[in-house]
């Protein structure tokens, strides 16, 4: 016998069930319901993600949308074409630790993005902690721990107008250069090349890490009361805009920082117009390389570099302490 149904019951079972919220609001979300529940969430939700998740992926979504990661974890965040995303805590690791290679080793990455807030997030065990790439505009990254990283703590490329604001930096873990010689020693802990291979060995080149990297397309952008603390041998070069030699960058401002480091470069920006580097609070990490971190500027372009607090013996540790004009 043929049973016809309502025209309600037919509908209703074509369409998928949307996401259902909580007492509070929030839409619960495990790592593996996630990546759906984010995506049919109304405009202006909150979503709340629990659990020890592999890789998570938001893609392609444009309505506003709060991610609430308290007390997850994530091994290999991708956030790809989003707008109006705010992410929030939550620990992120690289799917392939700090020794993944390429993308395995990055722990989050955001790509063609718009108006993305990322803040209260602890990255570590990754090579690289969080990466930007491609083109992104209204970037801010605020209030997230990088540790345990081996190589560079924020990598902030390909951005129109963004805020790097009160992050904190410390516990490094580069694998510096190496000299291998032909009876089985290896020299480890950053030996320079041309004492290598006077001596017969045979140099490998290391990490050469960065607390915060800017290339590719920079403009408008603001590194402000970050705070890094990196003593040697977990130092890291503090703020920087080394890229390519091609690449050229506008209105950075580097501001109220603080950067206690054993590196040289505690705050390097070259090929850089209208920029700023001001109010930069800059020490050695130990006193056995006191002559060590300073601001250097470079390149082409137009950077002023004043009202900065330097201390140390060497000469280029007066760049950029002097008074600022008013």
């Amino acid at each position: 016998m043929r049973v016809l149904l309502p025209a309600a019951a037919l509908l209703a079972g074509s369409c998928a069930q949307a996401p259902s919220a909580a007492a509070d609001g929030t839409f619960p979300a495990s790592c593996a319901t996630f990546e759906a529940v984010a995506r049919d969430a109304p405009a202006g939700a909150t979503v709340r993600l629990s659990g020890d998740c592999g890789a998570i992926r938001l893609h392609g979504r444009r309505a506003p949308l709060t991610v609430d990661a308290k007390g997850a974890t994530i091994r290999g965040l991708w956030l790809i074409r989003v707008s109006d995303l705010t992410w929030r805590g939550g620990t992120v690791e690289a799917p392939g630790g700090r020794d993944g290679v390429k993308q395995e080793g990055y722990g989050g990455i955001v790509e063609w993005a718009e108006r993305v807030t990322i803040e209260g997030v602890t990255f570590t065990n990754a090579y690289r902690g969080l990466v930007t790439r491609r083109e992104n505009r209204d970037i801010t990254v605020r209030d997230n721990l990088f540790t345990g990283l081996r190589s560079d703590g924020l990598n902030f490329t390909g951005i129109r107008g963004g805020l790097v604001e009160g992050n904190r930096f410390r516990d490094f873990a580069p694998i510096r250069s190496t000299c291998s010689f032909a009876d089985g020693r290896v020299q480890g802990g950053g030996v320079a090349k041309a004492r290598c291979e006077a001596e017969g060995g045979s140099w490998k080149d290391g990490d050469h890490p960065d607390c915060i990297q800017m290339w590719a397309t920079i403009e408008d952008v603001v590194v402000r009361r970050n705070v890094i603390d990196t003593p040697a041998p977990i130092d890291c070069q503090g703020i920087t805009s080394f890229g390519r030699r091609t690449d050229r960058y506008a209105r950075i401002q580097v501001i109220d920082n603080e950067v206690t480091t054993d590196d040289w470069n505690a705050i390097a920006i070259g090929n850089c117009t209208d920029c700023l580097i001001r109010g930069n609070r800059v020490r050695a990490a130990t006193r056995e390389r006191a002559h060590h971190p300073y601001i250097r500027i470079f390149g082409e372009g137009s950077v002023l570099a004043c009202g900065n607090d330097v201390k140390g013996p060497h000469p280029k540790q007066r760049i950029g302490t002097e008074r600022c004009p008013r």
